[in-house]
C-alpha cells in the first residue's frame, strides 16, 4: 500500500488522488446499480460523464509532465544537466497517463455491463 501511496505522489497528487476518487466512486455507484437495480441508464450517463472527466484530467497532467521535463531541459546548461529532473517529468506522465487510461477503461466496463443487463431485463 505504501507503494501505491509513493507512486500517486510522484504521478503529480494534484492529479492523480482525484483520479483515484473518480475510480472508487464510479466503482461504488456501479455497485450500487447492481445491487438495488436503481436506473442503469442514468448510472450509465454519470459513469460515462466522469470517465471523460479522468481521462481530461489525465491528460492535463501529462501535459503538465511533459512541460516541467523540457522546462528542466531547457533552463539547465549542458554540464549541470541531470537526468534525475527529465526522469521524473516523465515519470508524472507515465503515472497521469496509466491511472487515466485505466480508470477510463475500467468504467467503460461498467458501462458495457449496465447497458448488458439494461437490454437483457427489457
Amino acid at each position: 500500500m505504501e507503494q501505491i501511496l509513493i507512486k500517486l505522489n510522484e504521478g503529480g497528487a494534484i492529479f492523480t488522488y482525484p483520479i483515484l476518487a473518480i475510480t472508487v466512486a464510479m466503482a461504488i455507484y456501479f455497485a450500487q446499480a447492481l445491487l438495488k437495480k436503481r436506473s442503469y441508464s442514468s448510472t450509465e450517463n454519470l459513469i460515462t460523464n466522469f470517465s471523460w472527466l479522468s481521462l481530461g484530467w489525465g491528460n492535463v497532467g501529462i501535459a503538465l509532465g511533459l512541460i516541467v521535463a523540457f522546462d528542466s531541459i531547457k533552463t539547465t546548461a549542458i554540464c549541470d544537466f541531470k537526468l534525475q529532473h527529465l526522469a521524473g517529468g516523465l515519470k508524472m506522465v507515465f503515472i497521469c497517463f496509466i491511472l487515466s487510461a485505466f480508470t477510463f477503461m475500467l468504467n467503460r466496463l461498467f458501462i458495457l455491463i449496465l447497458g448488458y443487463i439494461r437490454e437483457r431485463s427489457n
